[in-house]
């Protein structure tokens, strides 16, 4: 069975003749039916309105239509001529809204040109010479060692001169003794197609705040694809019991595997099945956290450090998703504070960076780097980094650990030596901000200023040039955020997290 038919097959879902819809899941509970889902159809209108659209522009002669075109391949490429219209019609619908906007506009910027999904629009690029440049130049950008044998493919394939020549020498650089053969287009182009479903993905980050302008409180999540496009915006639960101190970790086993988020605040702890669109209550922590983390690895979840009445959590817990239970199993170091730490996962364990503090308990102007061992349960302090803060998130990115405080500070740590390096400074200095990597890139969304007011910007800092600059792109409203979380859908599945088609709500500026 194909990989697309077993996951569709784990939550009741089935193919249809025109696309995936959702088979009605029925559920007896208190009497009633549950028949809600999260599916949205792939058999949509988009597509034909994006080929009307391409259409339109070719008949008003704008740049890039379809037809009567020259031939502007420079170099001999390996793609077999097709129907333009119809292959851009199969492809994803924020793909082909891009697309449809290049041939509209004429206008091709490099920064929209996502290298997930590059090959399509070098499929298209032998109707637009520009596009492919933008393509090549976007593959230039992130040519490295690790990716050089494919993007030496795809230059093979689609006739990338520039690239062709740029990765070859990479990968003369870094495998000229190596025994490992070179790879050739032909690896690329015949490879499984169970392999090629399996990296092929579709990313979201979803972010989380707490509504209080209701009367009751509410948990809000806002959901952002790969091209920072906010594609859900509503209320997940309302109680009065709702903290803002809110923590969430996404568990997967394998990007063809369905995943689930859990989520947390207090002592209470959710799963949530993107595939259903439905939560469920778990069991409780053994302690009662706040300003804590929520990190998962393997088949367990972590919660780690936090404050409860005013007093340090140094306990680790781990929840066993298996035996849906959780048990103690490490303590931290007297010198971490962990009151608003962070927590990120590298090389099968588990960084923690914590404010320092002294015996007498008071705050010191050092952060002290823990590793914990989710197998051995051991947790021991590697480094001190001379930063002091209030809240810090992290991230991982190529190989190193990316810090950035409520003070502005930005730092690059590298545990294989337990060093750091400042990069620049933040371009805003805020709290309560979500981090997240998106493609080569890290970025930082929304939080409260200086001035206490929240601001919906995202920044972008490019560990290449080593600058941050603030997109166009922004969150839906000023907000603060309190957990982020990195979710993993296969491209079989047109499904959106947290999204709901009647409850799809933008509340009111």
């Amino acid at each position: 069975m194909q990989i697309k038919n077993i996951y569709l097959h784990k939550h009741g879902l089935k193919k249809h003749k025109h696309g995936f819809n959702v088979e009605i899941v029925r559920r007896k509970q208190s009497g009633a039916d549950m028949t809600k889902g999260s599916i949205v159809s792939s058999n949509s209108q988009n597509g034909q309105g994006t080929i009307e659209s391409l259409k339109n522009d070719e008949q008003s002669g704008c740049q890039g239509n379809l037809s009567n075109l020259p031939d502007l391949n420079l170099h001999k490429d390996n793609v077999p001529d097709i129907n333009i219209a119809e292959y851009v019609q199969n492809l994803p619908e924020f793909v082909r809204n891009k697309i449809a906007g290049f041939f509209g506009t004429g206008l091709i910027e490099q920064e929209t040109v996502d290298i997930e999904n590059i090959e399509h629009y070098l499929v298209v690029s032998r109707h637009c010479h520009h596009l492919k440049s933008v393509c090549e130049s976007k593959l230039l950008s992130t040519l490295n060692s690790v990716n050089c044998q494919n993007y030496l493919a795809i230059a093979e394939q689609f006739g990338l001169v520039f690239l062709q020549t740029s990765a070859h020498q990479v990968y003369k650089n870094n495998f000229s003794n190596s025994t490992h053969p070179l790879l050739k287009s032909a690896d690329l182009t015949g490879a499984p197609q169970s392999q090629t479903k399996k990296i092929s993905c579709k990313t979201f980050n979803t972010f989380f705040t707490c509504d209080t302008t209701s009367g009751k409180r509410a948990l809000t999540t806002v959901v952002l694809d790969s091209t920072e496009q906010v594609k859900c915006y509503r209320n997940i639960k309302k109680g009065d019991k709702i903290s803002k101190q809110f923590q969430c970790c996404c568990m997967q086993d394998a990007e063809d595997h369905p995943p689930y988020v859990y989520w947390s605040f207090g002592k209470c702890f959710y799963r949530y099945d993107p595939v259903l669109n439905k939560y469920k209550k778990l069991s409780n922590f053994r302690y009662s956290r706040s300003k804590f983390s929520l990190i998962s690895h393997n088949q367990f979840c972590f919660a780690i450090g936090g404050t409860s009445d005013g007093k340090t959590v140094r306990q680790i817990e781990e929840y066993n998703v298996c035996q849906r239970s959780w048990k103690t199993v490490s303590t931290l170091p007297v010198e971490c504070q962990m009151s608003y730490s962070a927590c990120v996962l590298y090389d099968n364990n588990i960084y923690i960076f914590s404010a320092a503090t002294n015996k007498d308990g008071c705050s010191q102007n050092r952060t002290v780097v823990c590793v914990f061992d989710p197998v051995k349960k051991s947790t021991d302090i590697v480094a001190e980094i001379p930063l002091s803060f209030t809240q810090i998130k992290a991230c991982v990115l190529d190989s190193q650990i990316y810090l950035a405080s409520d003070e502005g500070d930005f730092i690059r740590f590298d545990p294989s030596n337990n060093c750091f390096v400042r990069c620049q400074n933040q371009i805003m200095k805020s709290k309560d901000f979500g981090m997240y990597t998106d493609d080569d890139c890290i970025l930082l969304a929304g939080g409260c200023n200086s001035d206490g007011k929240c601001n919906n910007m995202i920044r972008k800092f490019c560990p290449v040039t080593g600058l941050w600059t603030r997109l166009s792109a922004k969150l839906p409203d000023c907000m603060a955020v309190y957990g982020t979380c990195h979710i993993k859908i296969p491209t079989t599945c047109s499904i959106i997290p947290f999204y709901e088609t009647k409850l799809f709500e933008i509340p009111a500026k």
